[in-house]
């Protein structure tokens, strides 16, 4: 008996199908978490992007209307974000006697995961462009 306890645990067969088992599912959750993160920020770059060049597209147009801010914001999305766009809002005004306008875009971005129902994160961007 103390003989084959002994073998027992000098026997190295099968070592590595154990290791594997055990760091196989470690690895394909981290690299599921990488994939999420990755398509997250390409989702908050995105609105960023629309953002930016709808505020840009409203100081060097002579005179912008909302609808042709948010028709520049709704274009400049990339493509596989365009459909999850939850709102597109163009705020006129004036502060300190100075014409602005404020882009607000909000986007429903549908987390997808192996360990969560389809939850959702709402990203939200704005940004105000003094208009000439």
């Amino acid at each position: 008996m103390i003989k084959f306890q002994r073998n027992l645990f000098l026997r190295t067969e099968g070592s590595a199908a154990v290791e594997a088992a055990l760091a196989l599912p470690v690895l394909f959750a981290f690299i599921g978490v990488i994939f999420m993160l990755g398509n997250l920020l390409l989702a908050q770059a995105s609105v960023d992007h629309a953002t930016g060049e709808a505020a840009r597209y409203s100081t060097i147009y002579p005179t912008p209307s909302a609808a042709d801010i948010e028709a520049k914001a709704r274009a400049a999305l990339f493509d596989s974000n365009k459909d999850a766009v939850r709102d597109v809002d163009v705020t006129m005004g004036v502060d300190d006697g100075r014409k602005f306008a404020e882009i607000t875009i909000t986007y429903d971005y549908p987390v997808i995961s192996w360990f969560v129902e389809g939850s959702e994160q709402t990203l939200t961007h704005s940004r105000r462009a003094y208009l000439p």
